[in-house]
């Protein structure tokens, strides 16, 4: 009798294992053409969308949606798959109308942030993207916001092109408003920058802001000070040419879309290691002319909290519950499942 018991809950535990086994995840989001592109943490395709006209900026939800912004002036929220369209706006009038929207963020409060390149300003949607604001406005020092990141106060770090002299450059907007000019030329020898946008990601082990400037990735302070090159690629393979979206994966490692590469490797979403480096690149996914990229929420492996994946798992918790019976105890609680 004993032994069937045995037996059945070993079945029981195998299909606890079969039923909760995760397919691959779609772990790196990115813009190409007309379309935001899925790539599993593997680096091999997902599934694709289009959203009508150019993609730009992306930045995903920890409720597994994302928001993608167009050349259409388009700011729309899809669900973890893209086949429904969640909200869409083009804005306010006037300075709140999206005119050639680029990058966009989102604060921990659900807030998205778009660098509203050809209004010269930054626009402030809520997360059922309306109640947009003028976040601030770089008009007075000429210019044209391509990307931008938000710290836990309030505070958003634009990456902007100068529209008369073409130097690069970033600001600082805090929660009022006020905007700053950190940086007025991000390469630091008066070049103009070739990029088309400068995307800008959080270092996480210090904060700094690291920066597509031409073709390399430079770190600066978030006062605006260089602190150098993070990353570059100058191989035959992995060629790093007017790279635009930059930021680290759930794995670590740091990606760069690679939106002109002239390697053999070509357009590229390159991964270097968690600190940066020379010439150390891999070519993680081949894609043509990548733009944005973001990062999808780790998703559970798991559809249960307790060490139900296994025979063993499941035994362990049931003999617990038959001792606990009869010695008179509390039922104890299912034990949390183990990290993977």
């Amino acid at each position: 009798m004993a032994s069937s018991r045995v037996i059945r809950l070993a079945v029981i535990g195998l299909a606890f294992l079969a039923f909760t086994a995760a397919p691959a995840q779609a772990e790196l989001i990115l813009t190409s053409g007309n379309n935001v592109v899925f790539v599993n943490d593997n680096g091999t395709f997902n599934h694709q969308i289009s959203v009508g006209s150019a993609a730009q900026g992306v930045v995903a939800n920890p409720n597994a949606t994302f928001y993608v912004a167009n050349s259409g002036n388009q700011l729309i929220e899809f669900n973890a798959f893209g086949s429904t369209v969640i909200a869409s706006t083009s804005g306010g009038a006037g300075a709140l109308a999206l005119n050639d929207p680029r990058g966009i963020a989102r604060d921990l409060a659900g807030n998205v942030y778009v660098a509203n390149f050809a209004n010269d300003n930054v626009v402030r949607f809520n997360s059922a993207l309306g109640g947009e604001t003028e976040y601030g406005n770089l008009s007075l020092n000429f210019g044209r916001p391509t990307a931008l990141v938000v710290d836990a106060a309030g505070n958003a770090f634009v990456t902007a092109i100068n529209q008369v002299s073409g130097l690069g450059q970033l600001y600082r907007i805090d929660s009022l408003g006020n905007v700053t000019n950190l940086n007025a030329d991000l390469t630091g020898t008066a070049t103009v920058v070739t990029n088309q946008d400068l995307g800008v990601a959080f270092r996480p082990t210090n904060g700094d802001l690291l920066i597509a400037v031409n073709n390399t990735i430079r770190e600066f302070t978030t006062a605006g000070v260089l602190v150098g090159t993070f990353a570059s690629d100058t191989t035959a393979a992995n060629n790093m040419v007017s790279p635009i979206g930059v930021g680290f994966g759930l794995d670590g490692n740091f990606y760069v879309a690679n939106t002109s590469g002239s390697g053999t490797n070509g357009n590229n979403i390159l991964q270097f290691p968690p600190g940066g480096g020379s010439n150390n690149a891999s070519n993680f996914f081949q894609v043509t002319g990548p733009r944005f990229i973001t990062f999808a929420s780790p998703e559970p492996a798991s559809l249960t909290l307790v060490a139900l994946g296994s025979a063993a798992g499941l035994l362990g918790y049931w003999r617990r519950r038959k001792a606990a019976r009869l010695d008179g105890e509390p039922l104890p609680a299912p034990e949390e499942a183990p990290a993977a």
